[in-house]
């Protein structure tokens, strides 16, 4: 059996702010987040490496530090350089400046279930401080929920759902405010995003078993789909198969529309890359011939929107993430200043050759997190007795 090669053409439309402020107002009160999204036209297919990033150089087992690169001094507000933070000094300036924290998860805050050592306690004691933090991730298999329940095992308490957004909750917005007519989707994903997705008053269509059994030629042939199903969502799932890729393409080939939650094509697992969901969009791009919509980071918009809706101003707020190709690219494009930790995918290999003003040059660069936990912990000291000293 042949099968036709698909047309290539570049993703390029973008949903308007306007759409992204109706989003961050749906009546159901579920989801306060917006989305910038790169749209695929239907029945057409882009190039894959332009939407999912590429980045081979994160796949080389980390051999440089942050003390090999040159010193450069810490600058009121340049964004066309990087700026060692190493020093108690520069941490001190670093914390000082910003009033607004906003945190990727993974690679940053932890691994997986472990913690990476001082970030989550630098986040109470920013917290303590009296900055106001915030959490971004392109993870899409916890809800909101479920990070609220995971920060607060670690020690963070008092985050709420409208401090989080998550990839799963953005794309369940997307679908109940951009196809208001659909009502079932495909999902391809994990027990997180089918909570997002439910929440709004989807109904949810997956595989039951885990893993999927595979799928013949004749099963194909024969098999029969929901048709009330009218978008594939595709999130990352640990048991991805075969089976998946055959239903999500015939889905989009009938006519359904293809979104997925972010562009990530791995994170890093020791000294190895895992895959992510970008491999998976790809698979199912090529086999549909169809680009799908995505929400996620780098998206700037969905950081303007977290500005606009809690009243941040661009110039107090740092984004704080361990990706060039997501986190560095989404903060610098949104209009705020980016710091780069290298506890997690981009390392520093991938920072020498950066060029200044570049959409992925970070404005600081970090061993980790947890090195502002002593200027975090003074100003959190400060804090505490300036309030007392007012009580009084």
């Amino acid at each position: 059996m042949s099968y036709a090669s698909p047309v290539r053409s570049r993703w390029s439309a973008i949903v308007s702010f306007r759409t992204l402020s109706r989003l961050a107002t749906l009546s159901t009160g579920i989801v306060r987040c917006g989305a910038w999204l790169a749209v695929g036209a239907r029945g057409r297919t882009s190039n894959i490496s332009a939407f999912v990033g590429s980045n081979s150089a994160v796949a080389r087992p980390r051999k440089t530090s942050i003390n090999s690169m040159a010193a450069s001094p810490l600058m009121e507000g340049a964004g066309n350089h990087i700026q060692r933070v190493d020093t108690l000094e520069t941490e001190r300036a670093l914390v000082s400046k910003y009033e607004a924290f906003v945190f990727d998860c993974d690679g940053v805050l932890w691994g997986g279930s472990h913690a990476i050592e001082g970030s989550l306690d630098t986040v109470k004691a920013l917290r303590r401080a009296g900055k106001r933090t915030f959490f971004v991730t392109n993870n899409s298999s916890k809800s909101r929920r479920q990070y609220c329940v995971k920060l607060e095992g670690f020690g963070v308490h008092g985050v709420g759902v409208e401090d989080i957004v998550t990839s799963g909750s953005a794309i369940a917005a997307y679908v109940k405010l951009s196809h208001p007519d659909v009502r079932t989707v495909y999902m391809i994903g994990e027990e997180g995003l089918e909570e997002e997705l439910e929440m709004v008053g989807l109904r949810v269509v997956k595989e039951d078993a885990r893993p999927a059994p595979g799928m013949t030629e004749d099963e194909f042939r024969e098999n029969v789909t929901d048709p009330e199903v009218g978008a594939v969502v595709v999130g990352l799932d640990t048991s991805f198969g075969f089976r998946q890729l055959c239903v999500a393409s015939s889905y989009i080939q009938s006519g359904a529309h293809f979104l997925g939650t972010n562009p990530d094509v791995a994170d890093r697992v020791g000294s190895l890359l895992m895959p992510g969901t970008g491999p998976m969009l790809a698979s199912i791009q090529t086999a549909s011939g169809v680009a799908p919509v995505v929400v996620g980071k780098p998206n700037p918009l969905l950081i303007r929107q977290l500005m606009n809706q809690n009243g941040l101003a661009a110039s107090k707020t740092l984004m704080v993430g361990d990706r060039l190709d997501t986190d560095i690219m989404f903060g610098n494009a949104g209009g705020v200043s980016s710091a780069l930790v290298l506890t997690g995918v981009s390392e520093m290999s991938d920072v020498v050759g950066l060029q200044a003003g570049g959409d992925k040059t970070p404005t600081y660069l970090l061993e980790r997190l947890g090195a502002l936990l002593p200027a975090a912990t003074e100003a959190a000291a400060a804090a505490t007795e300036t309030s007392a000293v007012a009580k009084m």
